[in-house]
């Protein structure tokens, strides 16, 4: 997982950094407590809840 997406820099689908970008939701890394806000493009992505990384 490249560290853009879990700050919010990238697409969490795509990874693209050059599109327009929208709030979609949080994550949370295996083991921690912390909470990282992710982003999709406004363009959106087929449906990919229930990912684990």
């Amino acid at each position: 997982m490249r560290i853009a997406r879990l700050h919010g820099e990238a697409c969490w689908d795509c990874g693209a950094v050059g599109s327009p970008l929208v709030p979609a939701g949080d994550v949370t890394v295996r083991g921690s407590e912390t909470t990282w806000p992710i982003k999709r493009c406004v363009t959106g992505h087929s449906d990919t809840s229930g990912a684990q990384l």
